[in-house]
């Protein structure tokens, strides 16, 4: 039987006093890839935010180790960015951020991915970069949240 990895009952989210998203039913199966598709301002990313919660990480003064930033290494090679390693995130293109951003997540080996429209301005190449780790993480039973619109 599939396990049920995050379940909304009745979900509502608003921001200040005004409702964008209400009455919400839904349920997300463990090794299962899902998209949230609809039109800018649909509350796509709205309703991700809201099942998000929070981070698990290093914390604000923690430092980052030998083993940390081997694990940053090797996501960063699955990407295809290894040769980016030292270069800064705003020196970068679209398409190479949102591989960044994927190995970011990938390091810290997490059972669920949420990816904000993972696909939004990249190339072919790194299309098929995220395609196919998003099939090797479903190969891993790991859960994948993707917006797209």
């Amino acid at each position: 039987m599939e396990k049920v990895l995050i379940h909304l009952e009745d979900f509502t989210m608003a921001y200040t006093d005004i409702p964008v998203i209400w009455d919400m039913d839904l349920d997300i199966y463990e090794g299962s890839i899902t998209a949230i598709i609809g039109p800018n301002g649909a509350g796509k990313s709205t309703l991700m935010k809201g099942i998000l919660g929070r981070y698990a990480g290093l914390g604000l003064f923690k430092r980052v180790n030998a083993s940390e930033k081997e694990k940053a290494l090797e996501a960063l090679k699955k990407m295809k960015m290894e040769d980016f390693a030292s270069r800064q995130i705003s020196e970068l293109s679209g398409g190479q951020k949102q591989r960044v951003f994927i190995a970011r997540a990938i390091a810290q080996n997490a059972l669920i991915y949420f990816m904000d429209e993972p696909l939004a301005g990249v190339d072919k190449k790194t299309e098929n970069i995220i395609i196919e780790t998003m099939r090797e993480f479903k190969k891993e039973g790991k859960t994948i949240i993707a917006v797209h619109h």
